[in-house]
């Protein structure tokens, strides 16, 4: 049962392993689907999440969290607000790939179900991460210069999570 790696062939702190089986995660906590959203690639997403096993039954779990608590929310509400887009995942980038935006948010929100107000490892809901993203991230130190489509990006999205009931009083614990 080889491990396969996260993210594109370059080799990058942030890449993971990534288990061969849909239907299990890596020592970080990684699944297939979670990593497929966290390098913004939402046809892979759900490819893997309507791919029927043997059994007849989605081998997918999205609501799996990675090592810090994240799920695949958190880090699609970062992918929209930000506009990053990471190459591999599922194989290599292609421009025609659907990316993850602001419908994918809306997808995982429908589709999947997961809890808008799902809190990761810092207390950050997904509404916090899209609030903090468009003003230039929570850590660093570093201010960065704020981009009109990111402005729009995460205005769109705080709209769509406030309507799914984001709560605004979830407290940062950072």
């Amino acid at each position: 049962n080889a491990n396969v790696r996260c993210g594109s062939s370059s080799s990058s702190e942030d890449d993971e392993e990534m288990p061969s089986s849909l239907s299990s995660s890596s020592m970080a906590g990684t699944t297939p689907f979670l990593c497929a959203v966290k390098r913004g690639r939402a046809s892979c997403a759900k490819l893997l999440f309507y791919w029927r096993g043997d059994g007849g039954g989605t081998t997918v779990d999205p609501h799996a969290c990675d090592r810090f608590g994240a799920n695949a929310l958190h880090y699609a509400v970062l992918q929209s607000v930000s506009r990053r887009r990471r190459g591999g995942g599922c194989g290599e980038s292609d421009d025609d790939d659907e990316v993850v935006d602001v419908n994918f948010v809306r997808w995982l929100l429908e589709e999947c179900s997961l809890d808008v107000n799902r809190v990761d490892r810092w207390n950050r809901t997904p509404l916090y991460i899209a609030l903090t993203s468009a003003c230039g991230g929570t850590g660093g130190g570093g201010r960065k210069k704020l981009h009109r489509d990111e402005i729009a990006s995460a205005a769109e999205v705080v709209t769509l999570l406030a309507r799914y009931g984001a709560d605004a009083t979830v407290s940062y614990a950072g």
